[in-house]
C-alpha cells in the first residue's frame, strides 16, 4: 500500500513529519516512512523528470515495504497555477492506486499563512503584490522562476477545484480539514489502527511542539522596517527564491548521489577570495552563530513572538483577493469539515487521467 500526503502546507505538515508519522514505524509492521532516496527521485522527477533507470529504481524502493508512506508538501505545489502539473507529475510517480492525502485549512487563514512563509524565507514582498489577479499573473508568467513561488494567482486557488483536480487522476483521495487531523481517521482506516494507536498518535500530534511559528504583526512589521533600510543603501534581503536556483540544480540535484558525503576541502586550501568570503561566517560561527540560530527569522520568532505582546498578523484591506473566491473557498471547507464531503466514495468511480503536462 502506498500513502501519499502531499499537503497543502501550512496545514501542521512539519508537525505530522516530524513528530506523528515517524512514530508509524513503532505501531505499523514492515512500514517505510520518507527514504531520502524515494524523496529525492520524487523531488527530481517534479523538476527534470526521471531516466528509465531512476524510475525502475523508484519503483524498487516503493515496492520494498508492505506498507510506505510519502509527506512532502511541496508534491501539490505551492502555487495552485501549476496544481494539475503537479498532479500529473504525481501519477507518473505513484499510480492511480496510491491513497493520496490532502490536508487544508480556513482558506484566508491559509493565504495569510503562505504570505508568511514567503516573507520567513526572507522574500519581502508587499502583500499587494504577492497576490495577483489571473490576468495579471498571465503578463507576470514569462518573467517568473517556474519552480518559485513568485506571485499568488488567487482567481486560480480553489479547494475544490484541487480535490477535484486529484480525484480524476486517483482512484482513493482523502481531504482533511485542520480541525480532523487529530482524528488520524485518514490513517486509521487503511492501516487498521487500533483506538490505543490512534490515541498516540493523537498524543504525539497535541504535544509536539510548535515549530515555524507565524511572526507577529509586530515582527512582520519590523521585517518591513529592515527592509526598507536595506533600501535606502539599495541592497535587499537574499530570500528561498534567490537561492533556489543554486540549491536545487547545483546543491540538492548535482553529482553527489543522495545521503553521499561531500568531498571536505580545507579552509586554508581554499582561493583567496572564497576565504575572504567565508570569513565572517567563520568568526560568527565561532561566536556561537550557529549554536544559538541568531538569524533573523530565529529571532522574530523566538524572541519577539514570545517576549514581547502577541498579536495575530492579518492581511492588509487593499490585498487583491474577491470575495466570491473567498466565500467559494470557505463554502467547500466547511463542507470538508462537516463531513459530508467524503472524498473515498466520490473517488470510488474515478476514471484517472493519462499523464500530461
Amino acid at each position: 500500500m502506498l500513502i501519499v500526503h502531499i499537503g497543502l502546507g501550512k496545514t501542521a505538515t512539519t508537525t505530522l513529519q516530524r513528530s506523528v508519522f515517524p512514530k508509524l514505524k513503532d505501531i505499523v509492521a514492515d512500514l517505510s516512512y520518507n527514504k531520502p532516496e524515494v524523496m529525492y527521485l520524487c523531488r527530481k522527477h517534479h523538476l527534470y523528470g526521471l531516466s528509465a533507470d531512476e524510475n525502475s529504481r523508484l519503483r524498487a524502493l516503493l515496492s520494498e515495504a508492505e506498507t510506505t508512506l510519502i509527506s512532502d508538501e511541496s508534491l501539490v505545489n505551492w502555487n495552485p497555477r501549476l496544481w494539475e502539473k503537479a498532479a500529473n507529475r504525481n501519477l507518473e510517480l505513484f499510480g492511480p492506486d496510491a491513497r493520496i492525502v490532502i490536508t487544508i485549512r480556513k482558506p484566508l487563514e491559509y493565504l495569510t499563512s503562505v504570505y508568511q512563509q514567503m516573507v520567513h524565507q526572507g522574500n519581502v514582498k508587499d502583500a499587494a503584490e504577492f497576490f495577483v489577479a489571473s490576468q495579471t499573473y498571465d503578463r507576470l508568467e514569462p518573467v517568473t522562476q517556474g519552480m518559485r513561488l513568485e506571485y499568488f494567482d488567487v482567481d486560480a486557488f480553489s479547494l475544490e477545484r484541487l480535490h477535484e483536480v486529484y480525484k480524476s487522476r486517483f482512484r482513493h483521495v482523502t481531504v482533511v480539514p485542520l480541525s480532523k487531523i487529530s482524528e488520524f481517521s485518514f490513517l486509521a482506516e487503511p492501516l487498521h489502527l487500533s483506538g490505543g494507536s490512534v490515541s498516540e498518535l493523537r498524543r504525539q500530534f497535541e504535544t509536539a511542539p510548535r515549530v515555524n511559528v507565524a511572526y507577529s504583526s509586530l515582527a512582520m512589521k519590523l521585517t518591513f522596517a529592515r527592509e526598507r533600510i536595506f533600501g535606502v543603501f539599495g541592497a535587499k534581503t537574499a530570500g528561498s527564491n534567490d537561492r533556489a536556483g543554486y540549491f536545487w540544480c547545483r546543491h540538492y540535484f548535482g553529482d553527489e548521489k543522495p545521503g553521499q558525503k561531500k568531498t571536505a576541502v580545507l579552509y586554508r586550501d581554499l582561493p583567496f577570495s572564497q576565504k575572504l568570503a567565508q570569513f565572517p561566517a567563520r568568526v560568527f560561527g565561532r561566536m556561537g552563530w550557529r549554536r544559538f540560530d541568531l538569524t533573523w527569522r530565529s529571532f522574530m520568532q523566538k524572541v519577539v513572538n514570545n517576549y514581547l505582546p502577541y498579536r495575530k498578523y492579518a492581511l492588509p484591506a487593499d490585498v487583491p483577493i474577491p470575495e466570491a473566491v473567498l466565500r467559494a473557498n470557505e463554502n467547500y471547507f466547511k463542507t470538508c469539515e462537516s463531513g459530508s464531503e467524503r472524498a473515498e466514495t466520490a473517488s470510488r468511480t474515478a476514471q484517472p487521467v493519462a499523464a500530461a503536462d
